[in-house]
């Protein structure tokens, strides 16, 4: 699915390059030849994204910005090799609210009331419909590795517990919906990262047995904004 306009497009964007991670959600940046702190939109390590040199397209803020201590927020990078990823952890939402706005996601096309935000159990989930017992949770793919788009980058206790709320919905008679969005280009497949995070990836396996729809798509991307979706297979290895 691709079209000329984007489905989510980007504001103007400045291109710099990455100095340090200075805590979780801010990073300073080289930008003609001056150093800005920048707000990092992902809570995620993104190590082989985020090194030193590293091209980071980033937008100003423009608000007048007062009493920030950032000046804008980071929005894409570019691997060594040159491939573009979005780093934004809450684009994917913003995509799949799109998406079943659009009525273009089929997992989602029969849903008629979505709710963002929604509390339900010990969590709250990135989408669900009370009404219809859908619910439905949008995790942000960055790392990729041989061309298989792994999440997560690091350990997630409260993706595991996220998961496991919906395994426990899923037996109870729940439609339950995880959506595993690959915001890297080189993506072609997508699996749970076992090796970097073995509880998740038991989550993961219990969720496919309880019947929870796995689901990853690749958000094909420029600098311009999101213009379309491709799915990818689901490998559980």
């Amino acid at each position: 699915m691709s079209s000329n306009e984007p489905l989510i497009a980007f504001p103007p964007l400045e291109w710099g390059t990455f100095v340090e991670r200075n805590d979780r959600f801010s990073a300073t940046i080289l930008w003609r030849q001056k150093e800005l702190a920048i707000h990092v939109p992902t809570s995620g390590r993104m190590r082989e994204l985020f090194y030193v040199g590293a091209p980071v397209a980033w937008r100003p803020f423009t608000d007048g910005a007062g009493g920030r201590k950032t000046v804008g927020q980071l929005l894409l990078a570019k691997t060594p090799s040159g491939t573009l990823v979005c780093v934004d952890s809450l684009m994917p939402n913003r995509l799949v609210w799109k998406l079943w706005q659009d009525r273009s996601l089929p997992a989602l096309h029969a849903v008629k009331a979505l709710r963002r935000e929604v509390s339900f159990g010990r969590s709250r989930l990135d989408f669900a419909s009370i009404e219809e017992r859908v619910l439905v949770e949008v995790k942000s793919v960055t790392l990729v590795r041989d061309s298989l788009a792994l999440f997560p980058d690091s350990p997630t206790t409260r993706g595991t517990k996220h998961v496991l709320e919906l395994v426990e919905a899923a037996e109870a008679g729940w439609r339950c919906v995880i959506i595993f969005v690959a915001q890297h280009q080189e993506a072609e497949a997508f699996a749970p990262n076992a090796r970097r995070d073995p509880p998740f990836a038991e989550a993961i396996g219990a969720a496919a047995r309880a019947g929870v729809q796995l689901l990853a798509l690749k958000a094909v991307l420029n600098e311009q904004g999101i213009h379309g979706i491709t799915a990818l297979p689901v490998d559980m290895g």
